[in-house]
């Protein structure tokens, strides 16, 4: 047997086990909407702190660019 064999065979198991976490985690939403509503939710908290974030990064950035 060759390397393919196995790498295809790891790769191929990795994929099972995403695509039923996801069928998971989907059917948990389907099942409980408020958990799916609190988790975008959180979700929209978290990317407005990250875009915060990476503007102030990018607004001193180009201040110190500015200055030299």
């Amino acid at each position: 047997m060759g390397v393919g064999c196995c790498c295809g065979m790891i790769g191929g198991c990795l994929l099972v086990l995403l695509l039923v976490a996801g069928a998971g985690v989907g059917l948990y939403f389907w099942l409980f909407p408020e958990a799916r509503n609190e988790s975008i939710t959180e979700v929209e908290a978290v990317w407005g702190r990250v875009k915060t974030d990476v503007d102030t990064g990018l607004e001193k950035a180009k201040s110190n660019q500015e200055k030299n």
